[in-house]
């Protein structure tokens, strides 16, 4: 027997990152709520916290670019 639980939560966030969530869900025929529960779940089930949020990734790669721009003007690196 599955039986499937859910949980009612309340969240609060920014009016501007509501009204871009409602914009978003609109353009794909859904409600707000579903896309966040949606976004929410696969996050969970797919483990992508540090894909959505961890920003050393990030820094590094902008370390890198920023590298590379900065060899590239002085000529190190030469385009193919």
């Amino acid at each position: 027997m599955n039986i499937r639980r859910s949980l009612t939560a309340k969240i609060v966030l920014p009016r501007d990152i509501v009204d871009q969530l409602r914009q978003r869900a609109a353009s794909m025929g859904v409600l707000a709520a579903e896309l966040a529960s949606d976004l929410l779940r696969t996050i969970v089930q797919d483990d992508l916290y540090d894909a959505v949020l961890d920003k050393n990734d990030f820094a590094e790669h902008d370390k890198v670019v920023r590298t590379a721009l900065a060899h590239s003007r002085k000529g190190l690196v030469s385009a193919r």
